[in-house]
């Protein structure tokens, strides 16, 4: 590659990775949103919120064809190749991360009206730790910082343990109140997506050691 042509790779690529940071801000804007219209039964909140999430979408696709472009025109190599292809598996994570808000604001939506019932306060505390491990590995990617990344581990485990326990109350919650069974389940529904949140932060972990070393390491 050229002098004046690795100088124009190198902008656009800035250009690029400054475009995947304005799509992780807005995913982070969106997550947080979402769990707080449920807290709160804000109904406005999760409707603003499913349509900030649809700019995830559009983001997604503008990258994805950028990246096709610089492999196109530039033929990159080393890390600036694993860091194209993992821009590429990363905003798929991220937009994961905005469906996955998308399906708890439909919750927030479906169950504004029923009485809360004590595991709300549980997926609280989750939703705490899944935030955190987002915004942690989002910094990693942004930062190029490995052993950040290495650190979501037991985070991730945390929040699986959680998971179980919102599974084992709500289940007996249940069944010592019928009427709650409505909310409830949908409650266990928004602690799988908050822990799928957490993996798809684990993954975002994992491909950022991949992009910066060019050693593959699992998180969870």
């Amino acid at each position: 590659m050229k002098v004046t042509t690795r100088k124009a790779f190198h902008e656009e690529l800035e250009d690029l990775k400054k475009t995947v940071e304005n799509m992780t801000q807005i995913v982070l804007e969106v997550v947080r949103a979402s769990v707080r219209s449920l807290i709160n039964q804000d109904t406005e909140l999760a409707l603003k919120t499913i349509e900030k999430g649809e700019e995830v979408d559009l983001l997604e696709f503008n990258i994805e064809n950028k990246c096709m472009e610089l492999l196109a025109l530039y033929q990159p190599v080393a890390v600036d190749l694993r860091t194209i292809v993992t821009i590429v598996k990363i905003i798929v994570d991220l937009d994961r991360l905005a469906d996955f808000s998308a399906d708890v604001c439909q919750v927030t939506l479906f169950t504004h009206h029923l009485q809360k019932v004590r595991e709300i306060d549980k997926i609280g505390i989750m939703y705490g730790k899944v935030d955190t491990i987002v915004r942690l590995a989002l910094k990693a990617f942004i930062e190029n910082d490995p052993e950040l990344a290495k650190t979501l581990g037991d985070l991730d485990d945390e929040v699986d343990k959680l998971f179980v326990k919102v599974i084992e109350e709500g289940i007996e919650t249940m069944k010592n109140d019928p009427s709650s069974i409505y909310f409830t389940a949908n409650l266990i529904l928004v602690s799988k997506y908050l822990e799928r949140m957490a993996d798809h932060a684990c993954n975002i972990a994992g491909r950022t050691i991949y992009m910066v070393t060019g050693k593959r390491k699992k998180i969870h």
